[in-house]
């Protein structure tokens, strides 16, 4: 216990604090993968934040607000912020699963095919990818984006 809160309490306060900093609306120039970017963290934060806890633990959930942190307060979609969206789209499409001693590997297999919580991992892969090829069109010349996500990538 530390400070009258346990573990799981300052986990969700912490979370909650994240999810209601308030958006800035001004971006610089017409960055239009921003503007999708702000307004998909906005209405599907809490569903992807979620997901990366299920899929890749607490670790997986401190990087998916702080990118989200990032990306509300920011004026344009950093390089650094683009590689963390490509990341949570590789966490949430099962593409980090790979190794079978990650801590991504042990998260996934401890869900069962048929848990009502796979059905919204898929849907915020569904969002993210959208995202991502949006971000893509936005920028032909972004190597960041896989050219898997996007054929305008790469």
């Amino acid at each position: 216990m530390i400070r009258g809160l346990d573990r799981q309490d300052r986990r969700r306060k912490w979370r909650y604090k994240v999810l209601i900093t308030p958006i800035k609306s001004e971006t610089r120039g017409c960055n239009v993968g921003l503007v999708a970017a702000k307004r998909i963290v906005q209405d599907k934060g809490p569903d992807f934040m979620t997901a990366a806890e299920i899929l890749g633990g607490p670790a997986a959930l401190r990087r998916c607000a702080r990118v989200f942190s990032d990306i509300k307060t920011a004026g344009t979609l950093s390089r650094r912020m683009k590689r963390e969206l490509v990341w949570l789209h590789r966490l949430l499409t099962l593409d980090l699963g790979g190794d079978p001693v990650s801590m991504d590997a042990a998260c996934f297999a401890a869900i069962e095919p048929d848990d009502p919580r796979v059905h919204g991992i898929c849907r915020a892969a569904d969002f993210l990818d959208d995202l991502l090829v949006e971000i893509a069109a936005d920028n032909p010349a972004c190597d960041i984006i896989p050219p898997w996500i996007s054929p305008c990538a790469a």
